[in-house]
């Protein structure tokens, strides 16, 4: 699931992009199918570290994680106060998206 999603699209959306960021954040009547799916399998992924990730799901969340860290750090925030409120994978996945590549804010091109 989520291979052959155009993330792309919906960065580039905001109103579908900020459903999917309020379906993670708990807000009824905001999820997707697919929301929903994520937001079941967002647990399990953060606690091993994307281990059941394909390549291609593993680009994705570092480029939205990206996105969402320099384009808009409040929702960024947000799902971190709520998904990973210890600070509990924090050092993981920032090791990881250094790892990926990660950008700093002016290499991210943010569409809104």
């Amino acid at each position: 699931m989520y291979d052959n999603i155009d993330i792309e699209q919906i960065l580039r959306t905001q109103r579908l992009l900020k459903r999917y960021v309020d379906c993670l954040k708990g807000i009824p009547n905001t999820c997707t199918k697919e929301g929903l799916k994520l937001k079941e399998l967002l647990p399990d992924a953060l606690l091993h570290n994307c281990k059941e990730c394909s390549d291609n799901q593993k680009k994705g969340i570092t480029r939205v994680s990206i996105y969402l860290m320099n384009c808009h750090p409040k929702w960024w925030s947000d799902l971190e106060k709520i998904h990973d409120p210890q600070g509990s994978y924090k050092a993981s996945y920032q090791d990881t998206l250094k790892a990926q590549g990660a950008s700093t804010p002016k290499e991210t091109k943010c569409y809104h």
